[in-house]
């Protein structure tokens, strides 16, 4: 809350969370020893957190009610080089932006979220292959609230569900490949009658 504003309160809130936490242990590769022995691939992979923000220097206009964003990138410009044996927070690959790079050609999707802030301003967000115009992800509008109830109270948002990609035999959507040179298109509709505060 702004410094200058009266506290709805007049004692602390104490509130506690609690997590439940699934993994599954670390298997490596086993490599075939014979015609008889199936090669088993490693169980877990590496993901990198590949980030755009469709309204940044995108503005305001508090006359519109609603307002459509959209940002065109290629994949290649989520990417930063840096050293493999850095730890870097933003390391996605070295040479990741290197077109000479033979190691990395491109990404497949696995999750793809919104970034959206309640009351009530966002509505949906959509994720294309620009190239071809297919839909990657849609996320719709937010989950409001509809009683007195808890986690569904008046004025409670909830962030719909992501879009999640995996082996289809698990019910997932198959990722499809985009390369470094695929250019996409994040396109974001929000309702401006409710300030962000």
């Amino acid at each position: 809350m702004d410094t200058d504003q009266d506290i709805p309160w007049h004692e602390y809130l104490d509130y506690y969370l609690k997590f439940r936490f699934y993994f599954k242990e670390y298997q490596e590769k086993a490599d075939a020893v014979s015609d008889n022995v199936e090669v088993v691939p490693v169980s877990h992979e590496n993901l990198v957190r590949l980030y755009w923000t469709t309204e940044a220097f995108a503005g305001c206009r508090p006359d519109s009610v609603f307002k459509l964003i959209a940002s065109r990138w290629k994949v290649r410009d989520m990417m930063h080089n840096c050293s493999i044996q850095v730890d870097a927070d933003w390391r996605t690959g070295a040479g990741s932006t290197d077109a000479n790079n033979t190691k990395t050609a491109g990404i497949e999707l696995v999750y793809a979220g919104p970034h959206c802030h309640a009351p009530n301003t966002c509505l949906s967000t959509e994720l294309y292959n620009a190239d071809t115009g297919s839909l990657l992800c849609h996320s719709s509008e937010p989950i409001r609230g509809q009683s007195d109830e808890l986690y569904d109270e008046h004025g409670f948002l909830s962030i719909p569900p992501p879009c999640l990609w995996g082996d289809p035999m698990t019910g997932l959507k198959a990722s499809e490949f985009l390369s470094l040179d695929i250019t996409l298109l994040s396109i974001k509709r929000n309702n401006n009658t409710v300030g962000n505060k």
